[in-house]
C-alpha cells in the first residue's frame, strides 16, 4: 500500500466525519504505527507488497522505465532511507549509482535485506571476486529468499512479526515455485538451447532452465570482446541474443555486420518491471513473459 494513497484516504475519512457520517474514521495512530519498507526497484516493491499486505507501506525508489543500475537518489529519498523499517535491495553492485547512499544509510543504522547477498550458492559475477546480482531470474532461488525476507521483516518491526506475514511469505513462495514449474514446462522442448546474451546477466535463468550461454556481448566493452562473442555464436550456430531492454539497441549496433549469420537481438524486461498494466507489470508476470519470449525465439 502506497503511503501517498493512504494519506488521501485518511484525509477523506476525517472530512466525512466532520460532515456527520456514521462511518468510523481511520485512526491516525494506526497510520503512524504502520511501518514502511523501502524497495529499490518496482520488482522488489511487488515482492514486498505480496508479503506485507496491509501491515506496512511500501515505497519504491526507482520509477518504472528508469534504469536501476544508473538511477541516482534524490535528497528526499536519501533522507527516507534512514526512516524505513527495512531497505530491500538487489545488492551485489546492481544499484551501482545508489550504492554509496545505501551503504551510508546502513552505516548510520538502517536495516537492509539484499537478495544477492542472502542467496545460497550465488553465481560468480563477470569480474573476479564479485557475485551475479540477477538472482530474481531464477524463481526457485527467489522463493527461498522470500521466506528469508518474511523472517527479516518480523525482526525489523514488531508490527510485521505476525503469522499473517509469515503465511503470506510462504504462500507467495509457493506461487513462485509454481511459476518456475510452468516456465520449465514451457522451455522443456526447444530447438535451440544455446544462446548469447548482453552484458546484463541471464546466468541464473540459464542454469535453472538448462540453457547454454555461448557468448556475452558487452556493447560498451572492448571491440575484441565483441569479436570473440560473435565467433562463439557462429561456432555454436546460434543466431539469438537475449538482452535487457536497457542494452538491446547498443548490442544490436555493435553486432551489425559482424557475423556470418543473421543475428536477432531480443529485448527483454530483465532489470525491472514494465508499466503496471503491461504483461511485465508484476514479478510473476515478468517471469511468465520472459519464458514466453525466450520460447518464441528458440522453439
Amino acid at each position: 500500500m502506497i503511503r501517498r494513497a493512504l494519506a488521501v484516504v485518511v484525509g477523506l475519512a476525517l472530512v466525512a466525519v466532520g460532515c456527520g457520517t456514521d462511518e468510523a474514521p481511520v485512526q491516525p495512530d494506526e497510520e503512524a504505527d504502520r511501518p514502511f519498507i523501502i524497495a529499490t526497484t518496482a520488482l522488489l516493491g511487488d515482492v514486498v507488497e505480496n508479503v506485507v499486505g496491509s501491515f506496512a507501506d511500501v515505497e519504491v525508489i526507482v520509477p518504472v522505465g528508469a534504469d536501476p543500475t544508473t538511477f541516482e537518489l534524490t535528497s528526499r529519498q536519501r533522507a527516507r532511507l534512514g526512516e524505513a523499517a527495512l531497505i530491500v535491495s538487489i545488492g551485489g553492485g546492481f544499484e551501482e549509482a545508489a550504492e554509496e547512499d545505501l551503504d551510508r544509510a546502513v552505516a548510520a543504522g538502517a536495516e537492509r535485506f539484499e537478495l544477492a547477498a542472502d542467496v545460497e550458492d550465488p553465481l560468480p559475477g563477470r569480474e573476479d571476486g564479485t557475485i551475479d546480482p540477477y538472482v530474481w531470474t531464477d524463481p526457485e532461488r527467489t522463493a527461498d529468499l522470500v521466506l528469508a525476507l518474511g523472517n527479516r521483516l518480523g525482526e525489523a518491526s514488531a508490527v510485521l512479526a505476525t503469522a499473517e506475514v509469515t503465511d503470506a511469505a510462504a504462500a507467495y513462495a509457493r506461487t513462485l515455485r509454481e511459476t518456475s514449474q510452468n516456465m520449465e514446462a514451457r522451455l522443456a522442448e526447444l530447438a535451440i538451447r544455446a544462446v548469447a546474451t548482453g552484458e546484463r546477466s541471464f546466468a541464473y535463468f540459464a542454469e535453472r532452465f538448462d540453457l547454454e550461454i555461448v557468448g556475452v556481448v558487452d556493447a560498451e566493452g572492448p571491440p575484441r570482446f565483441v569479436t570473440r562473442a560473435v565467433r562463439e555464436m557462429d561456432d555454436a550456430g546460434t543466431p539469438v541474443v537475449l538482452a535487457s531492454t536497457f542494452e538491446a539497441d547498443g548490442v544490436a549496433e555493435v553486432l551489425a555486420g559482424q557475423s556470418e549469420q543473421t543475428l536477432e537481438v531480443q529485448a527483454l524486461h530483465l532489470d525491472d518491471l514494465g508499466e503496471p498494466t503491461s504483461a511485465e507489470g508484476t514479478y510473476v508476470g515478468l517471469l511468465d513473459e520472459l519464458a514466453r519470449q525466450v520460447r518464441a525465439e528458440l522453439v
